[in-house]
Parts: C-alpha cells; sequence; structure tokens
C-alpha cells in the first residue's frame, strides 16, 4: 500500500485525515508538538500535554502519573494501554 500521498514523502495519510499539508517555517517537530497539544487540550478538555524533553527527568513519572489519573477519572475511554504502560497506575 503506498502511503506517500501527494508530496510523496510519507504524509499522505495525514492528508487523508483533512489535514493541511505543506512547507512551513520552522522546524516540523515543533509544529507537530504544538499542533498535539492543542489536540490534546480540546479532545480532553484540559491541557495535559507535556514535552518530556522540557522537564526534569525527575518530573516524568509524576507528570504522566497526573495525566493518567485525570483520563481514567474524566476521559476512560481515549486511554490506551500500548506495552502496558498504564501497568503501574
Amino acid at each position: 500500500m503506498d502511503r506517500g500521498g501527494s508530496l510523496g514523502n510519507g504524509v499522505g495519510w495525514i492528508e487523508d485525515q483533512g489535514d493541511d499539508v505543506r512547507v512551513v517555517e520552522g522546524l516540523l517537530q515543533d509544529e507537530l508538538e504544538k499542533r498535539y497539544k492543542e489536540y490534546v487540550a480540546r479532545e480532553v478538555g484540559k491541557d495535559l500535554y507535556f514535552d518530556p524533553k522540557e522537564i526534569g527527568k525527575s518530573s516524568i513519572p509524576r507528570k504522566y502519573g497526573a495525566c493518567v489519573a485525570f483520563g481514567r477519572k474524566h476521559c476512560p475511554e481515549l486511554l490506551k494501554n500500548a506495552w502496558k504502560a498504564l501497568a503501574g497506575y
């Protein structure tokens, strides 16, 4: 199955979802993280997104735990458990 899309570089599935794919100034990763943060806030009604690169390593488990606790209480249908990631929470 070809997932190349109109840009021919693997972003066709994004276009298939109805998103506009184009070249923008700045780093792609930065833009993706910004949009994902907005998506998370829109879907769960709270700004829970955090970038692990921007917080200390010792803070990650606490932040992650808070996100999981919020999800279990307010939107359990959105939680996904890949590779038993939620086993300790």
